[in-house]
C-alpha cells in the first residue's frame, strides 16, 4: 500500500506530496532540501480537506516491514502492512481497513485542528495483537514453531483516523457511517482520553554540520555523503551524527556501489569471536589457519532494502564469505545505491544471520533463545558491482544482486 503525504515547503509554503518512505523534502518550487526527522515516531492524519473543530482523531500503529522466524528447517518471511489500535477503546474500529487508500495523509501536527485522542498502548503491545491476527490467518511464518523472531526494515508510524460523535454514536468521518456507541449513551468523549497534541517533525537543512556543503543522497536515504570534506552522516533527532564509512575494491565503467553495514557484535552463547569461530560453527570446507584465529569476526548486512529471500542470501553469503580486498577510509566515487536500511535495523537481523549459516541446522536454531547478540560498532562499506545486462556483479565473489530487485527494494 503506497501512501502519500501532503505537507507545506517550511521555506516557501508551496505544496509539496511525498512517498511514505521519504526522509527528504525536496521543495519544486524554492529547490531547497530539507532531511526529515522525528523524536519517536512519524505521526500523521488523513486529510479531510475542510478540517473542522469536531473532528475527533483515534490513533493507530502502522507498522510495514518483514518479519523473519527462524524455524527447524528454514528461515520464514513475511513482508507485513498492518494495523491496530493505539487507543484502547471498545466502539472504535480495531484497524484502520482501507480508509487510508481513500486518502493523502499529512503530518499530524499541532496546526491541524481537532481532538486527539492520546495513544496508550505500547508498540510492543500492539506488535503482540498484529501477530495474533496473523497466527490465526494461518501465515507461514507464525504456523510453525519459531525460535528467533526479527522485524526488519520497519516502518512505524501513528496515523489519527477521523470521526465524529453524534447522537452518542462515533462515525467514521471518511464513510459518513457508524462504527461504535459511545459507552452509557454519553454525547461527547472522555476529556481524560484527549492528548494536549503538540508533535511535529523537524526539517534540518541538507548541509554538512562539518563544512557547510549541501550533502547528496536521494529522498529514501538515511545516509548522506558529502564530497567536500568526504565525511557521511545520518540524520538523528534535531541534528546529524557521524557515519563511519569505507570503500574496497575499485569500480568499473558503468558499474554502482552497493552498501552494506559490516557490524562487530559481542555473542554470548556461541563463540563467533573470530573468524576462525564462523568457519567451525558454519562447518565450512576451509583449512583454519592462524591468521583465522587473529581475526575479528564481522556481520555483513546489506544496507539497503531487497525482497527479504535475497537479504537473508547476501547476509548469509557475505558474512561466511567477506568481501575481498583492503578497506579504505574514503568516499565512494561513482554511482551508489541509496542506504535506506539504518544501522539499527540491520543489527535487528544479527541473530537470523546467525540461524542462516550455523551447522548443524536443527541443533543450532533451537539454541537461538539462548544466544544473546550485542551490536557495539558499525561502518558503512561501499562495495563495487559491474554492470552485466539486467545483474550487478561482483566478480570475485562471483555472485549478483538483480537491478530489479534494487529497484522494487526502494519502494518496500
Amino acid at each position: 500500500m503506497d501512501w502519500r503525504i501532503d505537507h507545506p515547503c517550511p521555506q516557501c509554503g508551496g505544496p509539496v506530496t511525498l512517498e511514505e518512505t521519504d526522509r527528504v523534502l525536496a521543495c519544486p518550487f524554492c529547490k531547497v532540501r530539507l532531511h526529515i526527522t522525528s523524536r519517536g515516531p512519524f505521526r500523521y492524519c488523513m486529510d479531510l480537506g475542510e478540517q473542522a473543530d469536531e473532528v475527533v482523531y483515534v490513533p493507530y500503529w502502522r507498522f510495514k516491514g518483514t518479519l523473519f522466524s527462524a524455524a527447524v528447517d528454514k528461515i520464514n518471511n513475511k513482508l507485513l502492512d498492518s494495523s491496530t489500535q493505539a487507543a484502547s477503546l471498545d466502539y472504535a474500529p480495531m484497524t484502520l481497513g482501507l480508509r487510508p487508500q481513500l486518502l493523502h495523509l499529512r503530518f499530524a501536527t499541532r496546526e491541524v485542528p481537532g481532538s486527539y485522542v492520546a495513544p496508550d498502548i505500547p508498540f510492543k503491545d500492539a506488535l503482540k495483537a498484529i501477530e495474533i491476527n496473523l497466527r490465526l490467518a494461518q501465515v507461514d511464518a507464525y504456523k510453525e514453531e519459531s525460535f528467533e523472531k526479527a522485524y526488519i526494515g520497519d516502518n512505524t508510524s501513528i496515523i489519527y483516523a477521523p470521526f465524529f460523535i453524534k447522537g452518542g454514536q462515533l462515525f467514521d468521518a471518511v464513510l459518513k457511517k457508524p462504527v461504535g456507541r459511545l459507552p452509557e449513551d454519553a454525547q461527547m468523549l472522555d476529556p481524560n482520553l484527549l492528548s494536549n497534541h503538540k508533535w511535529s517533525p523537524n526539517f534540518l537543512s541538507a548541509m554538512c554540520p562539518h563544512c557547510g556543503w549541501d550533502v547528496a543522497g536521494e529522498t529514501d536515504s538515511c545516509v548522506f555523503l558529502c564530497q567536500n570534506c568526504e565525511k557521511a552522516w545520518r540524520p538523528k533527532d534535531e541534528g546529524f551524527k557521524r557515519v563511519t564509512v569505507q570503500t574496497i575494491g575499485e569500480l568499473e565503467k558503468n558499474g554502482k556501489y552497493l552498501p552494506f553495514w559490516r557490524i562487530k557484535a559481542k555473542v554470548e552463547g556461541l563463540n563467533l569471536a573470530s573468524v576462525a569461530d564462523m568457519v567451525r560453527a558454519a562447518n565450512l570446507p576451509k583449512a583454519i589457519t592462524e591468521e583465522m584465529e587473529n581475526q575479528e569476526f564481522f556481520f555483513w548486512i546489506p544496507a539497503f532494502k531487497v525482497n527479504p529471500q535475497l537479504f537473508v542470501r547476501l547476509a548469509r553469503h557475505i558474512t561466511s564469505t567477506p568481501f575481498p580486498g583492503e578497506l579504505k577510509d574514503k568516499l565512494p566515487q561513482g554511482e551508489t545505491h541509496p542506504v535506506n536500511l539504518p544501522l539499527s535495523e540491520a543489527a535487528q537481523s544479527l541473530k537470523i544471520c546467525i540461524a542462516s549459516f550455523v551447522k548443524p541446522r536443527q541443533t543450532m536454531v533451537m539454541m537461538l533463545p539462548e544466544i544473546t547478540v550485542t551490536p557495539q560498532k558499525g561502518s558503512l562499506v561501499y562495495v563495487p558491482f559491474a554492470r552485466q545486462g539486467a545483474e550487478f556483479v561482483h566478480r570475485q565473489m562471483n555472485f549478483s544482486v538483480n537491478s530489479r530487485a534494487l529497484y522494487y527494494g526502494r519502494e518496500m
